[in-house]
């Protein structure tokens, strides 16, 4: 299978960091149980990062020197439509499901989002094992999760004290 490297390079970047960036949010705030400040949060959040993820990739591509100018703008596009349709893809499960089932099938879809990126990749660049990769982004997830998780725990305790 022989995948086009041109733009893939922006649709990784705004899928790996959406997945992390919604899963990081989504597990941190989800332990106030407000469905609505965990939308509203996990929507803001990815937004933001669809922009600043657009604007980083075309920063990033600009100072390469190697791509042409239609290179940096393809890439920047696929980076924005990449990040914000992953966002979208994660929160949909929070809008139609109850929140503690909600959770729990948004993080198996980012995992698995993780594992594809990581075959994905593999496919593009053949120095990386496919299941290395999927791995390698796998425990990224979940090692955001985990902290973001304790973050939100914690900031929960404290919030109670108040």
């Amino acid at each position: 299978m022989k995948i086009r490297k041109d733009g893939f390079q922006g649709i990784s970047f705004g899928v790996m960091d959406a997945v992390v960036t919604v899963l990081g949010v989504m597990i941190g705030l989800s332990v106030q149980g407000n469905k609505l400040f965990l939308l509203i949060g996990i929507l803001t959040a990815g937004i933001a990062d669809s922009f600043a993820n657009a604007a980083g990739i075309h920063v990033s591509q600009e100072t390469e020197i190697i791509h042409t100018h239609s290179e940096v703008l393809r890439s920047t596009v696929y980076c924005f439509f990449a990040t914000f349709i992953t966002v979208i893809i994660l929160t949909i499960p929070i809008i139609f499901l109850p929140m503690p089932i909600s959770i729990w099938v948004s993080i198996i879809i980012g995992l698995v989002l993780l594992v594809c990126l990581g075959y994905f990749v593999s496919m593009v660049n053949n120095k990386f094992k496919a299941y290395k990769l999927a791995l390698e982004y796998l425990a990224i997830g979940i090692c955001v999760s985990v902290i973001c998780y304790f973050i939100g725990r914690y900031a929960n305790v404290l919030l109670e004290g108040i």
